[in-house]
């Protein structure tokens, strides 16, 4: 995946101070991280729609996320585009054999609020869809570890506040 020009710890820090007293670490319930994945293929991208799908059963076999549509979560929006659409050889008759994606990782809080962290873009070729998905969900796990690491340092520092009198 390419760099992580969203998800500087100044970003981390301010998706942790969202979170507030009650927010626990970063969108989780049982352990698992609530992710919803909000995805496009463009019309006729049959490598984009395979890649898609492919993203999907990742979030659902990890062991660290669970596929949610509501509440606080972290947003996977995935779009795809076949680069090749209406080119002459597709009109013979030719398999597609790449897409382009983009990943846009964002933060939704209780309130709807939205916060982007993360984005990338790449080239999947048709023999490498698994691949592809098993790193971008790689990359979103490792972005998730960092916004609860933030969240447990800002924990350190709170001072518990005394009841009015």
């Amino acid at each position: 995946m390419a760099t992580r020009p969203f998800a500087t710890p100044a970003v981390v820090c301010l998706i942790a101070a969202l979170l507030g007293p009650a927010g626990g670490a970063v969108a989780v319930t049982a352990g698992r991280h609530q992710v919803e994945v909000s995805a496009t293929a463009g019309e006729g991208d049959m490598v984009g729609a395979a890649l898609i799908s492919a993203v999907r059963e990742q979030v659902r076999r990890s062991s660290s996320m669970e596929l949610v549509s509501a509440g606080p979560r972290m947003v996977l929006t995935v779009l795809t585009l076949d680069p090749d659409r209406g080119a002459v050889d597709r009109d013979a008759g030719s398999k597609a054999t790449r897409t382009i994606y983009s990943v846009v990782v964002s933060f939704t809080t209780a309130d709807g609020d939205r916060f982007l962290v993360d984005h990338t873009l790449g080239l999947c070729g048709s023999k490498r869809v698994d691949e592809v998905a098993r790193n971008i969900i790689a990359e979103l796990d490792h972005t998730l570890g960092n916004l609860d690491a933030a969240y447990e340092r800002r924990q350190q520092y709170k001072t518990p506040h005394a009841p009015p009198p």
